[in-house]
């Protein structure tokens, strides 16, 4: 009887380190990818060219500028960690910015919600132009997003 106890211990235990062992993988798969993702939303663009890019042309800007956006959420990108915002009031000329979430929120919930966002507007992103954005549009990096009590 102990014998048998043993042995099912050792197989729940080593069931138990396959979980956790694929659990590990699954989450730095999910961070690689984004990662990857935000590499391809972005180029590198020597200069510190900064205002409107209406050309429809990726850009990194040298110096990030601050921003606050007020907006309403259109839909969310990257598994719900990013957003797409649109502000009734243009910003440089644009309506509707990228958000690069801040935190492992998962905002895919907050579509049509007024948000509050400051950040860094750290370039011009075409990854999403056919979409929602139907353009370029910049892409801020958040250090803030908060729902906007109604």
């Amino acid at each position: 009887m102990l014998k048998s106890f043993s042995r099912n211990l050792t197989l729940i235990s080593l069931f138990a380190l396959t979980v956790l062992v694929a659990m590990f993988f699954v989450t730095a798969e999910h961070y690689r990818a984004r990662n990857q993702e935000l590499k391809k939303s972005r180029s590198v663009v020597a200069g510190t060219k900064v205002l409107e890019n209406l050309e429809n042309k990726e850009e990194s800007y040298a110096h990030p500028i601050p921003i606050h956006v007020h907006g309403r959420v259109i839909t969310s990108f990257a598994g719900g960690f990013d957003l797409a915002v649109e502000s009734a009031v243009a910003i440089r000329g644009y309506s509707k910015f990228y958000i690069v979430g801040y935190s492992d929120l998962d905002y895919s919930d907050w579509q049509g919600e007024l948000v509050d966002i400051d950040g860094a507007m750290i370039g011009t992103t075409c990854a999403y132009a056919n979409t929602v954005f139907g353009l370029c549009v910049p892409e801020i990096m958040a250090s803030s997003i908060s729902k906007v009590v109604k």
